[in-house]
């Protein structure tokens, strides 16, 4: 009830929005439904969940087995995660050097450098941090270099 009220309305569905607004998608949440919404709320909840797992979602994963191959369901989640090490390695990696020497307020260079030749040397993957080095100095650029 609470998901219902203010998670959906007040989070999930305004980044939904939000996104397809931004990139000019129309998108559709077809569990949101009014005839799947008000079937789902009539269910009784063991119907709902896998009890020897504590997971939910059990009517969507019985009709998705009418429909795709097993091997393809039982897998383990993935994430959206951009491959930046390579981004920064090839096609970035001018942009991402002219960033990193340039002197600004924000970093010590006697910090990042080394980061920088570690992680193109291979010998140590700082992605993650010099990630974070790069679009503070992309920002800080941004906004005092007019």
């Amino acid at each position: 009830m609470i998901d219902t009220h203010l998670y959906l309305p007040d989070d999930i569905l305004v980044k939904i929005d939000r996104a397809s607004m931004f990139s000019s998608l129309e998108v559709r949440s077809p569990l949101l439904d009014k005839d799947v919404f008000e079937l789902a709320w009539q269910m009784p909840i063991e119907q709902k969940i896998f009890y020897n797992k504590s997971k939910g979602k059990k009517p969507l994963y019985d009709l998705l087995c009418d429909y795709v191959p097993k091997d393809l369901i039982h897998r383990p989640k993935q994430g959206f995660t951009p491959p930046i090490s390579s981004w920064l390695r090839n096609e970035l990696r001018d942009w991402a050097e002219n960033l990193i020497y340039i002197h600004t307020p924000l970093f010590e260079t006697s910090e990042i450098y080394p980061l920088w030749q570690e992680f193109i040397s291979g010998k140590n993957d700082h992605h993650n941090e010099l990630w974070n080095v790069l679009m503070a100095q992309a920002w800080y650029i941004s906004r005092h270099h007019h």
